[in-house]
């Protein structure tokens, strides 16, 4: 599945999600509202995006608004949302993220990079995503 990520506010979880999909080499660009990346205050007032989608699947990463209408008339679009526990991978964006990668096969899953339980955790997502 061919996807385009636009990305909301810049953080340290959001450097994170745009490292993994760069290390993945995955198209992305960035939320914007009035023509500047969007802030705390306007992350879910976006209206644009730094990036074309028109024919990819869109995935919105803490970020959403008028550009959702846009991004539902190409392959589809998903809303990736924070769940404000950081401390926690499993109740974040980027957990969201890498399960989307797994889902596809894109991101290779081991027990090296991700420690035991996530490793556990995405191993049983892959299983259940590919039947």
């Amino acid at each position: 599945m061919t996807r385009t990520w636009i990305l909301g506010v810049p953080d340290a979880e959001m450097e994170a999600i745009e490292a993994v999909l760069r290390e993945y080499e995955q198209k992305y660009g960035y939320a914007t509202a009035r023509g500047k990346r969007v802030g705390p205050e306007s992350a879910y007032a976006a209206d644009g995006a730094t990036v074309a989608f028109d024919e990819a699947h869109v995935v919105l990463v803490e970020c959403g608004g008028p550009i959702e209408i846009a991004a539902r008339r190409g392959a589809g679009m998903t809303m990736i949302c924070p769940n404000y526990a950081p401390e926690y991978l499993a109740a974040t964006s980027l957990r969201q993220v890498l399960i989307l990668l797994v889902r596809d096969g894109t991101l290779k899953i081991d027990y090296d990079t991700f420690g035991w339980g996530v490793w556990l955790e995405l191993e049983l997502l892959k299983r259940l995503a590919n039947g």
